[in-house]
């Protein structure tokens, strides 16, 4: 009995990491992020600070576990880091009145994660369940420098 619930458990953590089984299809972390597109253009009302809050003590918590779990510094499948970040993302945008800039956002934070140009990917050295989710948030950062420049034209 005791092994089948550890056995649940290691499969659940790994079901909630990779977003419900997103982050096991190729191009995970896009399809993540088209989700949240998505669902965030219809719902984003309903999303406020204390919300993403607990997305994102959650989100360290699972991610924990699952890298534990796999003794792995960031398997592929853990999709809930991009899933965090472009929710950050969005409410950024959102506090500078920029959502109508949202699509443009969903493409540069995929070109940045991505490519993990301009140190991005000097950060997934980082270690630790931080470092796996830095290298998303500082693709975050340079899409909102990119957007917000733009904005200004």
């Amino acid at each position: 009995m005791k092994k089948n619930i550890l056995i649940f458990y290691k499969y659940f953590i790994k079901f909630l990491s990779s977003f419900f089984g997103v982050g096991f299809l190729p191009g995970g972390g896009t399809i993540i992020s088209i989700i949240f597109y998505l669902f965030l253009n219809k719902f984003y009302f309903q999303i406020n600070n204390l919300s993403i809050l607990i997305f994102y003590i959650l989100s360290i918590i699972i991610v924990k576990l699952e890298t534990f779990n796999t003794n792995k510094h960031d398997p592929s499948y853990i999709v809930l880091d991009e899933a965090f970040a472009f929710t950050l993302g969005y409410e950024y945008l959102n506090k500078l009145n920029l959502l109508n800039y949202n699509l443009l956002f969903l493409i540069l934070f995929r070109f940045f994660d991505i490519t993990k140009i301009f140190g991005i990917k000097k950060s997934e050295s980082i270690r630790g369940t931080i470092g796996i989710m830095v290298d998303d948030i500082i693709a975050i950062f340079y899409s909102i420098i990119i957007i917000k420049i733009i904005s200004l034209f």
